[in-house]
């Protein structure tokens, strides 16, 4: 079993948040059949053709796992487009962790009998057939975003403080691909590998 992620097209956006989570991925090509054995989730960020669609949907059935998101529109499915400012994650949900998360973007909610939200407040889908997440925004644009506000922060003061930062909460974005994945692993009974995020201390 290939512990590897595979990519549709490795945008620059994706590969800073998979090298900063600090999974193995790669570009997989769609022109043929993918085995699950050869990926352990695929992340589909544009929307295919019929035939590249029927290599996505065959490698989920034999029990593949994948992330969809960025500019993915999926076949009879309707989507409800919306501008939103903040999410805000769902209580007992594998995201509820993240809390707020400033966006400040349009969102694309999948609608379809063959889907539910498994996380109400982040608006993130999941499939009632296969092993497969809907991120609703587009990561790669969202973590290329150079756009700054003022935010304020909650403090034991009257007054609250402020200070102009990025507008996109581009540390709870790579948390909710680092969740997804790893959710999407561990429903295919894999462990998630991934590098250690603390620093090295030398006792």
């Amino acid at each position: 079993m290939n512990l590897k992620i595979g990519i549709d097209n490795c945008k620059p956006g994706w590969k800073i948040i998979l090298k900063q989570i600090g999974v193995s991925f790669s570009k997989c090509s769609l022109l043929s059949s993918i085995s699950p054995e050869e990926y352990s989730v695929i992340i589909i960020t544009e929307t295919h053709n019929t035939k590249e669609n029927e290599v996505i949907d065959d490698y989920a059935s034999s029990g593949g796992a994948v992330l969809y998101s960025d500019n993915t529109t999926l076949e009879s499915v309707s989507y409800k487009i919306k501008n939103v400012s903040t999410l805000y994650s769902q209580e007992n949900t594998p995201f509820a962790q993240i809390g707020l998360a400033d966006i400040f973007s349009t969102i694309k909610i999948p609608i379809s009998k063959e889907l539910h939200l498994i996380d109400v407040g982040l608006k993130i889908t999941s499939s009632n057939i296969r092993n497969s997440l809907i991120l609703p925004f587009n990561v790669n644009d969202l973590i290329l975003s150079f756009n700054s506000r003022r935010k304020k922060f909650y403090a034991n003061r009257k007054e609250l403080p402020s200070e102009i930062v990025s507008e996109v909460s581009k540390g709870k974005l790579r948390k909710i691909v680092e969740i997804a994945l790893e959710y999407l692993h561990h429903k295919r009974d894999l462990p998630f590998v991934h590098l250690w995020h603390q620093p090295y201390v030398d006792k």
